[in-house]
């Protein structure tokens, strides 16, 4: 990310391990043959305030006693002093989600959503709570017994209110934000599965956040027990 100071823009980033998450998966109902699937999920979770958030107190500890700041989804929020991401939140959070796949020989149609409680974290902030969706069509290029490869198209959102520091709302924080792009999906045998993806902004009525991403790279490697 960018950081400017002093009228000098400097290149600079955050690296290291995020917040973990605890998710329990239930579907009511699954249908299966050779030539089609329908299949429900609904899943909830717990996220963990495992990662850094050393960035976040850089922004909000500031000379005067005005507080602004800028959103970003991985994870965390830009704020004046140039800092463009935060590693953790400081919170322990609740999430809830539903979920569909349908597939109809090598076509299928998946979708997601998913909203997130959020509870004070660390240095009296409280990121707002938020919700994800996901949707798009995927084509089956290769399928096999113990391997399959698709390519999906895939339409996506994140919609947000305003976080709250010491119980003022943070101006620039809310975000709305539209995203699309290809992806790839991947079984393999019985137990693993992947998903990897470009999400790229196509509408966003977010006009306090000056900091969008420009791209984002998703990756998703799931393990069955």
């Amino acid at each position: 990310f960018a950081e400017v100071k002093g009228y000098r823009r400097s290149e600079e980033s955050e690296s290291g391990v995020g917040d973990m998450a605890i998710l329990v998966d239930y579907s009511p109902f699954s249908v299966r043959d050779v030539h089609s699937a329908f299949h429900t999920s609904i899943f909830a979770g717990l996220k963990m305030p495992t990662g850094d958030t050393g960035s976040l107190e850089d922004q909000i500890v500031i000379e005067d006693e005005s507080l602004e700041t800028k959103h970003h989804q991985a994870a965390g929020i830009p704020g004046l002093q140039g800092r463009v991401l935060t590693l953790g939140t400081g919170s322990w959070d609740t999430f809830y989600g539903l979920g569909a796949l349908a597939r109809w020989d090598r076509l299928m149609l998946v979708a997601t959503g998913e909203y997130t409680i959020r509870t004070e974290g660390d240095f009296d902030y409280r990121f707002a709570n938020d919700v994800l969706w996901s949707a798009g069509p995927s084509f089956f290029l290769l399928v096999d017994d113990d391997f399959t490869l698709a390519v999906a198209a895939e339409l996506s959102g994140e919609h947000k209110g305003k976080d709250v520091h010491q119980g003022e709302k943070v101006k620039g924080s809310a975000v709305s934000t539209v995203y699309a792009g290809p992806g790839v999906i991947f079984t393999a045998f019985e137990s693993w599965s992947g998903q990897f993806a470009l999400q790229l902004p196509v509408q966003s009525d977010s006009p306090d956040s000056i900091v969008v991403p420009d791209y984002r790279l998703r990756a998703v490697v799931d393990y069955r027990f």
